[in-house]
């Protein structure tokens, strides 16, 4: 089967139509689901951070323990 771009195209047209009807129509559940996902980005990057600096502050102990 050939797919054009036109008709390629329009399937897309259609989806992205299609996927902004069902967000606009259902805002809470759109709007918690933003909100979850901003929670979780931020909740990754404070841990990784956190874990960063304990790593920097037990390599300073241990070089420390050396001198």
């Amino acid at each position: 089967m050939t797919f054009t771009f036109k008709y390629w195209f329009s399937a897309v047209r259609e989806a992205v139509r299609s996927a902004m009807h069902s967000l606009w129509s259902h805002k809470l559940r759109s709007g918690l689901t933003l909100l979850s996902i901003l929670i979780g980005v931020a909740t990754m990057i404070i841990l990784v951070s956190i874990i960063g600096g304990l790593d920097r502050k037990i390599a300073s102990e241990f070089a420390s323990l050396g001198t």
